[in-house]
């Protein structure tokens, strides 16, 4: 969750659907191609600490345990379809019930969206700095 809350992209159709390919080590970028989100842009994103420290972890996992499994974020070695419980269990012992996964986005956006981050549009890169344009 905490690449959701950094990126404040869709946990399921998005971060749940990572795959290693999409991470690219030495640029420190995360890409979901054109296509693969719900409007149908690519989107780019640069690494902070928080997340290339998140990802490298993954990373370290995904070569020790589960080699096979393409997925970024999963458990044990399989898709996450549903973290329903996990994450009302989550909310209730943090005291925040009620909440859901894509409160996500609102809150990236209203925390990081003064920050700069790359939209990329077929073959266009773009900066946008607008948190209505997510």
């Amino acid at each position: 969750m905490t690449f959701a809350y950094w990126t404040g992209w869709r946990v399921y159709s998005e971060v749940l659907a990572l795959t290693w390919p999409r991470i690219d080590f030495d640029a420190g970028t995360v890409r979901l191609l054109s296509g693969t989100t719900k409007n149908g842009e690519g989107r780019v994103i640069f690494l902070t600490p928080e997340l290339r420290a998140l990802i490298e972890q993954q990373w370290a996992d995904h070569r020790t345990l589960y080699p096979e499994c393409s997925l970024v974020f999963h458990r044990d070695g399989k898709r996450i379809k549903n973290l329903r419980g996990s994450w009302e269990r989550a909310c209730k012992e943090s005291g925040l019930a009620g909440k859901i996964p894509h409160d996500f986005r609102r809150t990236a956006m209203q925390e990081h969206g003064q920050g700069r981050y790359l939209r990329t549009r077929g073959n266009e890169d773009e900066w946008a700095q607008d948190a209505r344009r997510v």
